[in-house]
């Protein structure tokens, strides 16, 4: 677990800020536009693509997945886990769907 987490981080960092630098965010693609804001959230405009937050949440879920390959229950509980991140993300509108 501990180098997937490693060798996530490297692929993000390096995609993150060296491919896809600059990529806007929601707020940012949509700022003429009038929609709701979650209270306390603050909007970042810049740098969307890839999440790294969702990223970590599904190797977390996969690696789960892994180590419980015996147990299916299990391995739906991670795998629903890892893309309730990936909407919350989208629903916080950090990112694009």
């Amino acid at each position: 677990m501990s180098l997937a987490a490693i060798v996530q981080t490297i692929l993000i960092l390096i995609t993150k800020h060296a491919l896809f630098k600059g990529m806007p965010r929601p707020a940012e693609y949509l700022k003429e536009v009038s929609f709701y804001q979650i209270p306390g959230v603050e909007l970042h405009h810049w740098n969307s693509f890839p999440s790294g937050h969702t990223a970590t949440g599904l190797m977390i879920a996969a690696s789960l997945m892994i180590i419980f390959s015996r147990k299916k229950h299990f391995q739906l509980l991670f795998l629903s886990a890892g893309f309730l991140v990936a909407l919350s993300r989208v629903y916080l509108m950090q990112h694009f769907l």
